[in-house]
């Protein structure tokens, strides 16, 4: 908004795109812009990550592979930065991760102790 003063005249001007736009139809503008952004925003958050869980049945420099479901599946450690617990053969653990197109592989997050024990036929 621009104000200019002659003598005794005093002219205000506006910005034309604020001439185009009513208080209404801006404040519509803006709640569509939050809803796209929040919108988007949760699509991002919403990664595919699975869990599984199984018996360790080897044990690998950067992995293990994991007995789940009838299945074997190899669990990639890299992403995890270090080992954040002691694992053995034999032992039940979950993965927190994403399966690799191929579903072979899975690329775990973050390891932890399974909510409910394995039964010990699989073991």
């Amino acid at each position: 908004m621009t104000r200019s003063t002659n003598g005794d005249e005093t002219r205000v001007t506006q910005h034309p795109a604020l001439k185009l736009l009513s208080p209404n139809a801006m404040r519509t503008l803006f709640l569509l812009t939050c809803m796209g952004i929040a919108a988007t925003c949760l699509a991002a958050g919403a990664g595919d990550v699975d869990r599984i869980q199984g018996v360790i049945t080897e044990l690998h420099p950067q992995g293990f592979i994991l007995a789940t479901d009838g299945r074997t599946v190899v669990v990639d450690m890299s992403a995890l930065g270090g080992i954040t617990m002691a694992l053995a053969k034999g032992q039940a653990i979950a993965a927190i991760g994403t399966l690799a197109p191929d579903g072979k592989t899975f690329h775990a997050v973050r390891l932890e102790t399974p909510a409910r024990p394995e039964p010990a036929a699989q073991r």
